[in-house]
Order: structure tokens, then C-alpha cells, then sequence
């Protein structure tokens, strides 16, 4: 199966979960992200290599969106807050 007929059908089962219930595509998602260390270093400078590698304007709007979705911060706000916060000698 590739991978846009496996979103439908994550799509399609999230639909039927039946009330009450927490197991959904959101939660597994969840879960997974609890298992990582965020504080691990290079992140920030693998996220800043995906940004440069996309191959066009709509590629780095793509990436932008999915770090707003993940941190709820846009991604030029993030490299402010980096230009002004980081440690110097």
C-alpha cells in the first residue's frame, strides 16, 4: 500500500472510533513523540537541514507548517527567538 492510500485508511479508521475511546491516530502520535528527547542535540539543525533541502518555495512552506503544527510556533518566529536567545562567548 503506499503511503497516500495508507493516510486514507488511517483517515477512514479514525472516523469509526467509537466513542470513549482514546486510541486514535492523534494518541499514537502522542505516544510516539513522548518516547523522543526533544533536548537531544542536533534537532534544530536537522529541522534547518530539511528546511534548505527542500527543492522549492512550496517545500519549505510544507516544512514551515508542519513545525507550526508540532511546536505551535511559526518557524521565523522560532529562528528569532534563536538569533536573539542563543548562548554567546
Amino acid at each position: 500500500m503506499d503511503k497516500l492510500n495508507e493516510i486514507r485508511h488511517v483517515r477512514e479508521l479514525s472516523k469509526n472510533v467509537p466513542d470513549g475511546m482514546i486510541r486514535d491516530a492523534d494518541t499514537i502520535l502522542k505516544d510516539i513523540m513522548d518516547e523522543v528527547s526533544f533536548e537531544e542535540t542536533g534537532i534544530a539543525e536537522e529541522i534547518f537541514g530539511i528546511w534548505e533541502a527542500a527543492d522549492s518555495e512550496n517545500g519549505r512552506r510544507i516544512v514551515e507548517e508542519m513545525f507550526l503544527v508540532f511546536t505551535g510556533t511559526e518557524f521565523e518566529e522560532y529562528l528569532k527567538v534563536c538569533m536573539k536567545e542563543i548562548t554567546r562567548k
